[in-house]
């Protein structure tokens, strides 16, 4: 059974909360090939488990190889989302940085298989678009396009965290 698990980073800016996704590259550095779904956004850190490792461990190093700069303590995490079928697991949690926003993004050492970040408040969640099979050749700036399981851990995370 294939495991993933995923982190949206969260952070509270002029008053509104916002969540930053990673926008998908061009090219996929680790396979060296081209990456498909070119600009699609993402949770912030993603990555599948490897060996033995559990969802927490595997988060951990996702986000030491995504983000070195990031530091998180595992006590801060929240779980926005948990789907388990036949094939697949996916677990992915949340956080409210403490940090400001420029004081987090200062901290991000990106991936140079990143195509970037996203920052997105709630009112963007009507514009997210699922991603389908003709997305795969590329997305384009002007579009918000997600995986399902994604899109509702951010409507999750903003739902939990502006309560909060």
């Amino acid at each position: 059974m294939k495991k993933s698990v995923g982190l949206l980073i969260y952070v509270f800016y002029n008053g509104i909360l916002h969540a930053i996704l990673q926008k998908r590259g061009e090219f996929n550095v680790e396979k060296m090939k081209p990456e498909t779904w070119p600009g699609a956004c993402q949770v912030s850190v993603h990555g599948g488990l490897q060996n033995e490792e559990n969802f927490e461990q595997a988060l951990l190093r996702e986000i030491s190889e995504e983000m070195p700069g990031l530091l998180i303590d595992p006590d801060d995490l929240t779980e926005l989302y948990h789907k388990v079928s036949d094939e697949k697991e996916t677990i992915t949690y949340g956080f409210v940085s403490r940090k400001n926003l420029k004081e987090l993004l200062s901290s991000f050492s990106l991936h140079s298989c990143t195509g970037g970040l996203k920052i997105i408040n709630e009112r963007n969640i009507a514009s997210i678009q699922e991603l389908s099979n003709n997305d795969k050749l590329g997305v384009t700036d002007r579009e918000i396009k997600m995986f399902q399981d994604e899109i509702q851990a951010l409507k999750n995370g903003f739902y939990i965290f502006s309560k909060g």
